[in-house]
């Protein structure tokens, strides 16, 4: 389960919120922030589990480096440090 998920009402049955307090739906982001503990092995299974489930982005947040890294499903990965990550490259947004 990701640290913060995001989904379009496009994700939600009939738009209507799920009573499930973990509903069974993909959505469009989700956001990991590393720890110590995260293994490089363990967020490539993650992001293989999320991508294969439907979702459309991943951002790994940094902490330590004051980084975020944006994925795609095609396997596209850019590196924003904190200047420039007020807003996502819409090109990456758009090619998913």
């Amino acid at each position: 389960m990701p640290d913060v998920a995001f989904a379009s009402w496009d994700r939600f049955p009939d738009r209507k919120i799920p009573k499930a307090p973990i509903p069974s739906l993909a959505p469009d982001l989700v956001i990991e922030v590393l720890s110590e503990s995260n293994t490089k092995a363990e967020m490539e299974r993650k992001r293989g589990e999320y991508f294969s489930s439907g979702v459309r982005l991943v951002w790994e947040f940094d902490p330590e480096s004051r980084t975020v890294t944006v994925y795609t499903p095609d396997g596209r990965a850019q590196v924003l440090d904190s200047s420039q990550t007020s807003t996502v490259p819409m090109y990456l947004w758009d090619s998913v």
